[in-house]
């Protein structure tokens, strides 16, 4: 029964977070995505050959990166600044601003391990031949490859919605510091 449990409240946690992030339509109205598909298609020749290897190797260090900068902002600030940030759902059924700012973190995660297991899936599977990546077994590669390449991209973008939160929450931070100090004096 315990066994059962761990997955309820893995796909509880994944369904607050999803809610949090937005969903399908923050999804797929998101600028970071667009500018992935551009890109993507910018980039054709490249994501043909061996994209996975540099996904790897990129995404295994910008993934300790973000981690680590997830752990930084869930331990410090002040405390009445977190508190003014979390609590109960709003009125209107949204989730707190603590709990929004803290989907983006772990879509900007989820994210990049979806690419990680996507890499390694092209890795694992690709044959070689001769050396060289062998690509040309079909349409089917030829389009996994053009989804994983711009998961990929999707993934650095998405670097950018994070570093974009933290400066809406610091500008939050400013506007709370002006105030505290205007009822003080």
């Amino acid at each position: 029964m315990k066994w059962f449990k761990f997955y309820e409240d893995l796909h509880g946690s994944f369904r607050i977070y999803w809610r949090a992030y937005g969903g399908w339509s923050a999804l797929v109205r998101s600028p970071y995505l667009f500018l992935a598909i551009v890109f993507s298609c910018l980039m054709f020749p490249y994501w043909e050959e061996a994209w996975w290897q540099v996904a790897l190797n990129t995404i295994s260090n910008l993934l300790g990166f973000s981690i680590g900068g997830y752990a930084i902002w869930l331990a410090i600030g002040d405390q009445k600044f977190t508190d003014k940030l979390a609590g109960p759902g709003r009125d209107n059924g949204k989730h707190s601003p603590y709990i929004t700012v803290n989907a983006t973190f772990v879509h900007f995660v989820f994210v990049q391990l979806l690419v990680m297991l996507t890499a390694l899936l092209f890795q694992a599977w690709i044959p070689e031949y001769n050396g060289s990546v062998y690509i040309q077994i079909g349409t089917v590669t030829w389009f996994l490859s053009a989804i994983g390449y711009t998961l990929f991209l999707y993934a650095l973008f998405m670097a950018l919605a994070a570093a974009f939160t933290v400066f809406r929450v610091s500008q939050w931070y400013d506007r709370f510091i002006a105030f505290e100090k205007k009822t003080k004096g």
